[in-house]
């Protein structure tokens, strides 16, 4: 399987993250990088990634800001 897409909703507007600037994949991992953290960053608030694979299916990671 391979990651065909990954998004994320920012002022109520999906948009997509971009492979090497947003995220990285290698092998069986996929790495949300600084750039792709910080674009969508919300205070005290959380945001649900999109990770769409080669079959169809979907997954969700949902990363919890956290002020500190």
């Amino acid at each position: 399987l391979t990651v065909r897409e990954v998004t994320a909703v920012k002022n109520g507007t999906v948009q997509a993250l971009t492979f090497g600037t947003d995220y990285m994949v290698s092998a069986d991992e996929l790495t949300l990088t600084q750039a792709g953290l910080e674009r969508f960053r919300k205070s005290n608030g959380y945001v649900e990634f999109s990770v769409t694979l080669s079959n169809d299916s979907v997954y969700t990671l949902v990363v919890d800001y956290i002020s500190g």
